[in-house]
């Protein structure tokens, strides 16, 4: 299902627009037709007897009484941030003024409007709300245990990264490989300081 040509698509789509191609792609293919939204399933459980196969499935959708249908599979994606969020306990936490937020509730980026906001992590989550509280915060640090290297999405602002990594142009710019002839270590040696800079 390509993106539809009626629309501006980014090369790098935000948030909204991902949301709208899956909309689209439920809306083509029917895909509402076989969902069930705004409800919970209160129970799951193997079918009774020796020969039952598949699963019993008690749900309630919002504002009516809850129901119980059969199925042959079933698939549990409920997805790693579907539970309560983890929130560590650090020394000192209780005298602390400031309000703490979990990733998955950093929803708003004008929360950290006039703040000085503490990002503590390094994976793609903990980047992208440190990016969204420096548009708005006083200052933002972004604190993690071992320094990280962030691929920027275009190398020296000009080439896409994958073509930049995923290519044999990309491959000369990354250390050499152990296995390489005498010829490409040649060459490797003679270019460091141009992959020095092209990495800067």
């Amino acid at each position: 299902f390509p993106w539809p040509a009626d629309g501006k698509w980014e090369l790098f789509p935000s948030g909204a627009q991902v949301q709208e191609y899956i909309r689209r792609y439920a809306r083509e293919f029917d895909i509402y037709e076989c969902c069930k939204l705004e409800t919970a399933v209160l129970q799951v459980s193997p079918k009774q007897g020796a020969s039952a196969r598949g699963w019993s499935v008690k749900y309630q959708t919002e504002g009516l009484a809850p129901a119980v249908e059969e199925f042959d599979f079933l698939v549990m994606a409920t997805g790693m941030y579907s539970s309560h969020p983890h929130m560590p306990v650090a020394p000192g936490i209780e005298v602390f003024k400031g309000q703490i937020l979990h990733s998955c509730t950093f929803t708003d980026r004008k929360v950290a409007a006039g703040k000085r906001v503490v990002v503590v992590g390094g994976g793609k989550s903990a980047v992208d709300n440190a990016v969204a509280a420096a548009k708005e915060g006083k200052s933002t640090v972004l604190l993690c245990r071992e320094a990280h290297w962030p691929v920027p999405r275009y190398l020296a602002n000009l080439v896409p990264f994958k073509w930049g990594t995923y290519s044999r142009f990309g491959h000369s710019t990354l250390p050499m490989h152990h296995a390489e002839p005498a010829c490409s270590r040649w060459l490797h040696w003679l270019l460091t300081p141009l992959k020095w800079l092209w990495w800067r």
